[in-house]
């Protein structure tokens, strides 16, 4: 091809080009994305690819960017519920180690988030909030394809401590659900499950949480808004998988 279409020219004319996508690159590089947001709340950085390692790097350049420059606290990831919950735990308080996280978190659908540029990421995040242990950023995993075992001990340990005598329905309800395999294989395991099953899970978890609502939170609410997350995390991993 010889020249340039009005679709190259028109992308020259809007673009703003960056020194670097890596963290650590000069603040001015950011000052058109600093325009695009103004006074927005929430940012949303898409990628081309999900395996590309200038993406990765980029959305942790941005987001390094947004929590020094903006007051950005919370960097959420299409990862699901539990997963989120396991590397904030990291994140804020050093529990457990981000490696091994992602090794058994993001397998078979979320495979490519298993890159060291997140770990580098989940690693500066570490380290600003040993710095700022009273105004810590926060990782949070949006997404449904699966409910670690975590979700459901949750549920259950919160219902056993406060209303012990629904503990048993609780069971009932989500008997055969908790998974007792990795992310991948239990992936694989709902998807190859009959649809007439599935939407008996589902029917099962949804009545886990009209259970645990009505129970109520009693004294300690922070732990049954906790519990009740949880719940919808698995209640809605059950819907998603009763669809065809």
């Amino acid at each position: 091809m010889t020249g340039e279409g009005p679709v190259v020219t028109a992308l020259d004319r809007a673009a703003h080009p960056l020194r670097t996508v890596e963290p650590g690159g000069p603040d001015r590089d950011l000052g058109a994305v600093d325009r695009m947001i103004g006074g927005a709340g929430g940012v949303g950085l898409g990628e081309a690819t999900h395996s590309s390692h200038e993406f990765f790097a980029l959305k942790d350049r941005v987001f390094r960017h947004l929590v020094e420059k903006k007051g950005f606290r919370t960097f959420a990831l299409e990862a699901p519920w539990s997963t989120g919950r396991r590397l904030d735990a990291y994140v804020v308080h050093g529990k457990g180690d981000p490696r091994r996280i992602m090794r058994e978190e993001f397998q078979r659908d979320y495979l490519w988030w298993n890159n060291t540029d997140y770990v580098r990421l989940l690693e500066w995040m570490r380290a600003y909030n040993v710095r700022h242990p009273a105004d810590p950023v926060h990782f949070v995993g949006d997404d449904t394809g699966w409910a670690g075992p975590e979700a459901y001990d949750t549920v259950t340990g919160y219902v056993s401590r406060t209303h012990p005598e629904a503990a048993t329905r609780l069971a009932e309800l989500y008997r055969g659900l908790r998974p007792a395999v990795p992310t991948g294989p239990c992936i694989e395991h709902y998807l190859h499950t009959p649809y007439p099953e599935r939407k008996a899970m589902a029917g099962g978890t949804g009545r886990a949480l009209e259970l645990l609502k009505r129970l109520g939170p009693g004294t300690d609410r922070a732990a049954y808004e906790e519990a009740v997350r949880s719940a919808t995390a698995v209640d809605q991993v059950a819907r998603q998988y009763a669809y065809d």
